[in-house]
C-alpha cells in the first residue's frame, strides 16, 4: 500500500543521523523529484518527518572530514500510515512496525572534497 524511505549516516562521532525520513511514497512512484521541499506533506500525501536537525524535509550529506556511509532503508507496508503526529525516524518505526511487508537497504559512500 505505501513505502517508506529512511535516510541515516552511521559514521558521525555523535552516533547515526538521520538525514531524511519520507512516509506514505505510493508504491508505483518509481522515481523521487529533484528538489522535494522542505516541510510535512507533500503532494500526493507524501509525508516527512524530521531529520537528525529537527526539520521536516532531506539533509544532504556533509561529512565534516573523511569518507562517509549513507544508508537509505526502504520500507514496504500494507496500509498507508494515518497520522497527524510529526514523526522522527524512532516514531515512525515504531508505528510502521505491524506492517512491514519487505525491507531493503542500500548504501552509498560521499567524502567532502576540500
Amino acid at each position: 500500500m505505501s513505502l517508506a524511505l529512511i535516510m541515516e549516516d552511521p559514521d558521525t562521532p555523535f552516533g547515526t543521523v538521520t538525514h531524511w525520513v519520507l512516509y506514505n511514497l505510493p508504491p508505483d512512484l518509481g522515481t523521487l523529484p529533484e528538489g522535494v521541499p522542505p516541510g510535512r506533506l507533500l503532494a500526493n500525501g507524501l509525508r516527512q518527518g524530521r531529520n537528525g536537525m529537527f526539520r521536516f524535509g532531506y539533509m544532504g550529506p556533509c561529512p565534516p572530514w573523511g569518507r562517509h556511509r549513507y544508508r537509505f532503508h526502504l520500507i514496504a507496508l500494507d496500509t498507508t500510515l494515518r497520522t497527524t503526529a510529526a514523526l522522527n525516524k524512532r516514531r515512525l518505526r515504531r508505528l510502521m512496525e505491524p506492517h512491514v511487508l519487505a525491507r531493503t537497504v542500500l548504501q552509498g559512500y560521499y567524502a567532502r572534497r576540500r
